[in-house]
């Protein structure tokens, strides 16, 4: 209907930017996620030559995901799309479990058997589960039910795929065995050997010093931002109807307004008056929209029909010369007169209002409470100088400040603090088990690989101009939880740094691919977590072997047959 009387729409509003930013973020990970997907195909069939050992890494990851969707239904009623985002990384976490049981498979002859496979990794693989659980359950800390269910889908879903690996994998890989190629060996032994270098020249510690100080000097320019418009990328298209629409109405819309609240209709009109009159008075213009502007309080209709009053009632006003000009009667003007006497006029009530068509205009900015009291809102345009609106709001009884995007972005950033208290929580209680396990020498160093990697990965953002958020801290929540699993796995190893090296080289590669590629995102919050983590797990995948130099390994036998193969 609109093409056939030559009118064109143009569709505006916040709802379009939620929906298109939306939408351009699922696009954005569907790509990115399919192509994750393919490359972690090629990588497990490029390792392993066989499609067997992808299939048997599947199992774990799905019964993971629903027994973790199922516990969080029955919980919590519904599973939230960001429990869904967070908890997928319990991907990256699970299936290192595989690829250490795979790897151990490798680095053996025809005699392997997967019970004895599983004896060898099990410490390793438990130990690692603890600590990551430790992780995640630290978002209980935070007193918000969507981080708690984050906290829940991870949690279950990781204890789920190791359950699956201990119970189920001694059965599905009896009798099977796959070889190594070199290329493979070469880049594990690139990870290895460095590090196997550095200790026994007494280099090492000289090394992780300069190391950290060169990783501490970009953290003293790091920022924090928690606005939420950083969830927004909105397509240009949008933005240029936006702002085609605002040029034909003359202003701009604001995400912020005035809520004026009074115990009767009445009141809340006289508050109104009084918070227009100081808008007015502003040197920087503010446009508004408010029900006085169309409906002045009694009080203000009787200070208006007496002025009227008084300058008709004078003989050389000019008020009354204009209506004579215009060719009024003196008759006709004194009726007028008469109507305008406090006497015959008792002013237009809000309940007579509402009933007029003119209210319709004005209904959605009116609120009544069943207790009797009533509300309205008064709607900002072109604002110039937002800093002195909540002053005004304070200097007024009745009246609130509301601005939306700084209300939740306040929101955002007590979750962030919440959750860095929740990831020095998660180190503190990983750092008192690893003591417990290997005392505080071996604990030092299992725990300097993680940490190191969040102060890489936080520096990796300072370089690049990315303030901290929520999402960041999130990330560092997963770079911990699978650094960790790195360095435990290699404390752990009792024969082979070789085999874990294989094992945790599959995972770095595995977490970059799934996570690390939604750097680049255009959406800047997945853009920070995809940042965070892929350069955290990369850190942390290179300090890992860290770990096993105060162990006193024994060389394997078998890495030269395997090379002449």
């Amino acid at each position: 209907q609109a093409a056939n009387h030559n009118v064109s729409l143009i569709p505006a509003g916040m709802p379009l930017h939620a929906i298109s930013s939306t939408n351009l973020a699922k696009h954005e990970i569907t790509v990115i996620g399919g192509g994750s997907v393919l490359g972690i195909l090629v990588l497990l069939f490029i390792v392993f030559r066989s499609v067997r050992p992808l299939a048997i890494a599947l199992l774990p990851i799905t019964l993971g995901v629903v027994a973790a969707f199922t516990i969080c239904t029955l919980v919590f009623g519904r599973v939230h799309v960001m429990s869904l985002v967070f908890g997928a990384s319990l991907i990256g976490v699970s299936i290192d479990y595989s690829f250490h049981y795979f790897s151990e498979q490798l680095c053996q002859d025809k005699s392997w058997q997967s019970d004895d496979g599983l004896r060898h990794i099990f410490p390793g693989i438990t130990f690692g589960l603890l600590t990551s659980l430790i992780g995640y359950l630290a978002l209980y800390i935070a007193p918000f039910p969507g981080l708690h269910q984050m906290a829940l889908f991870s949690s279950v879903g990781l204890l789920t795929a190791y359950l699956t690996v201990v119970c189920l994998y001694p059965y599905l890989l009896k009798g099977t065995h796959q070889y190594p190629s070199k290329p493979v060996w070469l880049l594990v032994n690139s990870l290895v050997i460095p590090w196997e270098f550095l200790s026994r020249k007494r280099l090492l510690l000289p090394f992780l010093v300069v190391i950290s100080i060169v990783l501490v000097l970009p953290l003293a320019d790091l920022e924090s931002d928690d606005d939420i418009r950083l969830l927004r990328n909105t397509p240009e298209m949008v933005l240029e109807k936006e702002h085609a629409f605002a040029e034909i109405i003359g202003r701009r819309a604001s995400s912020s307004f005035f809520l004026v609240t009074g115990t009767s209709p009445e009141q809340v009109l006289k508050t109104e008056e009084r918070l227009v009159s100081q808008l007015s008075s502003l040197e920087q213009h503010v446009s508004l929209h408010a029900i006085s502007q169309s409906l002045p309080s009694l009080e203000t209709q009787s200070l208006h029909r007496q002025s009227v009053l008084e300058a008709l009632s004078q003989e050389n006003s000019i008020l009354l010369s204009y209506l004579k000009d215009l060719g009024f009667e003196d008759k006709t003007i004194q009726i007028y007169l008469d109507q305008y006497r406090p006497s015959n006029s008792q002013g237009l009530d809000f309940e007579s209002w509402q009933q007029s068509p003119i209210a319709d205009m004005y209904r959605h900015q009116w609120i009544e409470s069943h207790d009797g009291s009533s509300a309205s809102i008064i709607l900002l345009y072109d604002i110039q100088a937002p800093g002195v609106l909540p002053s005004i709001a304070e200097s007024l009884d009745g009246v609130t400040y509301v601005d939306q995007v700084t209300d939740i972005s306040n929101v955002f950033k007590i979750y962030r603090e919440l959750a860095v208290k929740a990831v020095l929580g998660a180190y503190f209680f990983i750092f008192m088990l690893l003591i417990y396990r290997y005392r505080i020498k071996k604990a030092c160093l299992v725990i300097l690989p993680p940490l190191l990697a969040a102060a890489f990965s936080l520096g990796v953002n300072s370089m690049l101009g990315q303030a901290i958020n929520l999402f960041s801290i999130l990330a560092l929540l997963l770079v911990m939880a699978i650094g960790i699993d790195y360095t435990i796995f290699f404390a752990e190893c009792q024969s082979s740094r070789r085999r874990t090296a294989l094992a945790v080289m599959l995972s770095c590669i595995t977490t970059i691919l799934a996570f690390g590629l939604l750097a680049l995102s255009a959406t800047p919050a997945i853009f920070s977590f995809g940042i965070t983590v892929g350069s955290g797990i990369v850190f942390a995948f290179l300090f890992s072997p860290i770990a096993a130099l105060s162990d006193q390994n024994k060389e394997e036998s078998l890495m030269a047959n395997q090379l002449s193969k």
